[in-house]
């Protein structure tokens, strides 16, 4: 295997479920390498070599736009079968089995638990959880020998988990703590805060948390405000882009109400 600097890989089409789910969160609004980069949590370069081998080998999932972003880089959108592959992608997820499309019987993941029907009717049953995602990440030799990951890390190490893996890495030693002579509820484990820029003004995760939560609200007001059919889908795309904004992102979804 070739060396991977990051130490771990996706297999079973993982890294391909990966960049689709992004590019569907902000569909129809064209993307860049960066772009999922910054909603995976994975390098932009590693996406941008699949993304070019997906244009070369004319797979069809995205189609490359003519027309740069400012900064040079390609522009794609996820076209038809790319979306219709994604969905296939969460039915076998949430299945239990593996992503390879072309093989007549499926292989069993270590989440299949016997379910045979899994039925898609809304933007919410598209949400994989970070556990059923795991199966498909791996370590690589370097990564487990030489760097000395572990795999119980593997979700932070991937970017499906943000700052908890490097949090804990700069814990050296466990602190002493008193007992307590008065039995005390167990405090509520708080995520760091992160610092977001909007328009120019930085914002916290809280912060995010509520611009986010009035945004989806207003949403929900403007779809059932309205009977027309291209504004509900548009109202529904930019819902579920924020949806996907917060699965993503566990330190604003822990604010989320």
């Amino acid at each position: 295997m070739p060396s991977n600097p990051s130490g771990f890989y996706h297999t079973f089409n993982g890294l391909k479920y990966r960049i689709m789910e992004a590019a569907f969160s902000l569909y129809p609004q064209p993307f860049t390498a960066n772009d999922i980069a910054r909603l995976t949590g994975l390098e932009s370069a590693r996406i941008s070599k699949a993304l070019t081998h997906y244009h070369v080998r004319d797979l069809h999932y995205f189609r490359r736009l003519k027309v740069k972003s400012p900064d040079q880089c390609y522009r794609y959108t996820l076209n038809k079968k790319g979306k219709k592959t994604y969905i296939s992608f969460v039915r076998r997820i949430k299945l239990g089995f593996d992503l390879n499309l072309k093989k007549t019987t499926p292989l069993k993941m270590e989440t299949y638990k016997g379910v045979h029907i899994v039925k898609i009717n809304s933007v919410e049953d598209l949400v994989i959880s970070p556990e059923q995602i795991k199966p498909y990440i791996r370590l690589t030799s370097q990564g487990e020998h030489e760097l000395g990951l572990k795999n119980e890390n593997l979700l932070e190490i991937a970017g499906i988990i943000k700052n908890q893996f490097i949090e804990s890495e700069v814990i050296e030693e466990p602190e002493e703590i008193e007992v307590p002579k008065k039995p005390e509820e167990p405090e509520k484990t708080v995520l760091p805060s992160k610092v977001y820029t909007i328009g120019g003004e930085q914002m916290s995760s809280e912060e995010m948390a509520e611009v986010l939560q009035f945004g989806i609200k207003k949403i929900n007001n403007q779809i059932r405000s309205t009977s027309d059919a291209k504004k509900i889908k548009y109202l529904q795309n930019k819902k579920r882009s924020f949806l996907m904004w917060v699965h993503h992102n566990p330190d604003i979804k822990q604010y989320m109400q």
